[in-house]
């Protein structure tokens, strides 16, 4: 697409930004940008009104997308084996509280326990904002990446990517990316969620 809009005498610049739904409405989003030094200086004060932070990678566009595509997939995968470990550690009765608190004071700490598994999916909201078919879509884009074929070792993200599908195939009730707990929580016979 770029080099068909610079056919045109268009300059494009790729400027995805990170944080999901609850940054954006705190306004604490990042943008991540790839393009020439010469365009960063025509974007990046407009860049900077709806980012409090600014990653800039020099080169050509899609280097911005394909970055953000690796950060997705490191949350994405820290979600489903949050939900796994928390739903074994639920059906081997452990308090979710205690559960969490060894956990983000651990080495296991990741934005899955410190916000999306006490937040959306212990008071049973699985409210996150994020729809199934967007994380799917993520994830399919990040392995569809050259660089992830051509031999990288990229199976977990493909378990990943099954544990949602499976998710969006039970037609789970809510459409939320929180929702890939549910069936975890089906086939443990255990349910993860605050007490009441």
């Amino acid at each position: 697409m770029n080099d068909t809009l610079r056919g045109f005498g268009i300059v494009s610049i790729d400027a995805p930004v990170t944080g999901g739904p609850p940054k954006a409405r705190t306004g604490d989003l990042t943008s991540i940008v790839s393009c020439s030094p010469a365009h960063w200086l025509n974007v990046r004060d407009l860049i900077a009104r709806y980012s409090r932070k600014t990653v800039k990678i020099d080169g050509a566009p899609g280097r911005a997308q394909t970055l953000k595509l690796v950060n997705n997939a490191i949350a994405l995968v820290n979600l489903v084996s949050a939900c796994e470990a928390m739903v074994v550690g639920a059906r081997a009765s452990l308090p979710p509280q205690a559960m969490l608190d060894v956990i983000n004071s651990g080495s296991g700490q990741n934005s899955a326990t410190l916000g999306k598994v006490p937040e959306h999916i212990l008071p049973g909201t699985f409210d996150f904002g994020a729809s199934l078919d967007v994380v799917i879509k993520d994830l399919e884009l990040f392995l569809a990446e050259p660089a992830a074929g051509n031999g990288a070792l990229v199976d977990t993200c493909r378990s990943a990517l099954a544990a949602y599908r499976l998710a969006k195939a039970e037609g789970v009730e809510i459409d939320d990316l929180t929702a890939v707990l549910r069936p975890m929580e089906r086939r443990a016979g255990a349910q993860l969620r605050w007490p009441a």
